[in-house]
């Protein structure tokens, strides 16, 4: 089993002390080293968090780690070569006595692959789902009352010093897309719209794909534009909206069930405009909708927009306020209503009328 070592340090008041914890492969590492019981003896693999719940990784398909959390890929990713696959994973997991406790309710599965845990998610239902969106989940297996949603990494570059003396004239274009334009399931709208916006004044729409090239063409875009277009990918969401976020370019956001990280505690209406699918292919509505805003709205936008940004950065060690950060608050939202279903499952003689 991959073990690390982490420092003491301090992070949302909570003092974590140096010990070897068992490494899972995940497809988010959502700042692992902060744990105050790490269980890593006899088979033991889940670790309790400073809200008391304990973690698990879940594996992914892919592995993806952006710029902005580079220094996880030395801690992680180079010093581990030994990975349990799903299957052994879950059998670690349903043997172990902090599973068995409360059938897993109070454990935290990464799963922010679309395609993590694919055929075995009915096993860990239960349990708090770190998720992209709903996409691919079922009713039955992904719900927003019980799991969290978090930000993907973003791609481009952040707008650091973004403070010129007339932001909304220093960003000449009106609309930016740069992206993949074949896309499956509600992704399909992508091709739709670059028929009706190519060419349009004011607008940048290209494909591309995700290479070092293309990702610094984009971050000029991004940085350079009044708004930026978020289409629906494969599944409801995509990294661009938290390009457009981190580059300060206002997110027009056309998908129909997306759903928002931290949006218990983030209002994405004040600094993000939100099309339906059918509003956004109407000839000309969305350009005309976008001509509309005043200049002053626009930078109330962008103010909020430079505001909120660091609340999607990927940090290591994390930062009070940032991904990670959130990331556990949210998580610590979820425990209340986890307790109430430990507790009533305790005592319960019949199976549970609510379902």
């Amino acid at each position: 089993m991959a073990t690390a070592e982490f420092m003491d340090e301090e992070v949302d008041g909570a003092r974590c002390h140096r010990r070897r914890v068992a490494v899972i492969h995940c497809g988010l590492l959502l700042g692992l080293a902060c744990h105050r019981r790490a269980h890593a003896s006899s088979g033991e693999t889940a670790f309790a968090t400073t809200t008391g719940a304990p973690t698990m990784a879940a594996s992914s398909t892919t592995t993806s780690i952006g710029r902005n959390s580079v220094a996880y890929r030395p801690l992680f990713m180079q010093q581990f070569g030994e990975f349990f696959s799903t299957v052994e994973l879950m059998d670690i997991l349903w043997k172990s006595k902090y599973w068995q406790r409360s059938a897993g309710r109070d454990h935290v599965i990464p799963m922010h692959h679309p395609n993590a845990f694919r055929f075995l998610r009915e096993m860990v239902n239960a349990s708090i789902l770190i998720v992209a969106d709903f996409g691919r989940y079922t009713k039955e297996l992904a719900l927003l009352r019980k799991d969290v949603v978090a930000p993907y990494v973003h791609v481009v570059g952040s707008f650091i010093d973004d403070d010129p003396p007339d932001p909304f004239e220093a960003r000449h274009t009106l609309l930016f897309f740069r992206g993949r334009t074949v896309r499956k399931d509600e992704g399909k709208i992508r091709a739709k719209l670059a028929k009706i916006l190519k060419g349009k004044d004011g607008v940048r729409f290209e494909n591309s794909l995700a290479t070092g090239g293309g990702i610094k063409i984009s971050t000029e875009g991004m940085q350079s534009s009044k708004f930026c277009l978020h289409p629906a990918g494969d599944t409801p969401s995509s990294c661009r909206l938290f390009d457009a976020i981190v580059s300060h370019c206002v997110p027009v956001i056309v998908s129909s069930r997306i759903e928002l990280p931290f949006e218990d505690e983030i209002d994405y209406s004040e600094f993000s405009l939100f099309f339906s699918v059918e509003e956004a292919l109407r000839p000309d509505y969305l350009l005309n909708q976008l001509r509309q805003i005043s200049k002053k709205k626009w930078v109330e936008m962008w103010l909020k927009l430079k505001n909120v940004s660091h609340h999607y950065e990927f940090q290591y060690p994390p930062r009070t306020g940032d991904a990670v950060n959130m990331i556990w608050r949210q998580v610590r939202h979820k425990i209340p209503a986890v307790n109430l279903a430990i507790h009533r499952n305790r005592r319960l003689k019949i199976p549970d009328w609510w379902g």
